[in-house]
């Protein structure tokens, strides 16, 4: 009698479960940047916590930086969603959204007003991004490694 070989469930990867973590963490704490600008007094957590474009979104009007911040909370989430589903159009809205972010940053850091916390989690993105484990996961296809863990 044969028995039909079932099919194990795949890991997700350490990396992936680290995006996941970092993208939400990131949407929380820029929630908390929206919910601080209405506070009075926010002090060193707003200052902190403030977002890339800082100084060019300080220029706007607060319900347009509202709007800004609501919309990048969105797409943050809707990445986070995209990379626990597997879902290539997930990993590519979180590169993008990192890669302006780095821009932004890279921009307020040449203006001396850098935010080392943003910074080194967008830093850890995108080196989390770039792992073959977890592109293999979005692409939803597997390189074979040779002995040595390079690539056949």
């Amino acid at each position: 009698m044969a028995t039909a070989k079932t099919a194990e469930p795949r890991r997700r990867p350490f990396g992936l479960v680290v995006l996941v973590v970092i993208i939400g963490f990131k949407a929380a704490l820029l929630l908390l940047v929206l919910v601080g600008a209405y506070l009075p007094d926010t002090g060193p957590l707003h200052r902190m916590l403030a977002m890339p474009f800082a100084l060019a979104l300080s220029a706007l009007d607060q319900p347009v930086v509202t709007a800004v911040g609501v919309a990048l909370v969105s797409l943050l989430s809707i990445a986070a969603l995209g990379l626990v589903a597997g879902d290539r159009r997930g990993w590519l809205l979180a590169m993008v959204l990192t890669g302006i972010f780095l821009l932004g940053e890279i921009w307020d850091f040449s203006q001396g007003d850098a935010n080392q916390l943003w910074m080194v989690l967008d830093v850890i993105t995108v080196f989390y991004l770039n792992q073959t484990d977890v592109q293999e996961v979005v692409r939803g296809v597997r390189v074979d490694r040779d002995d040595e863990g390079a690539p056949a």
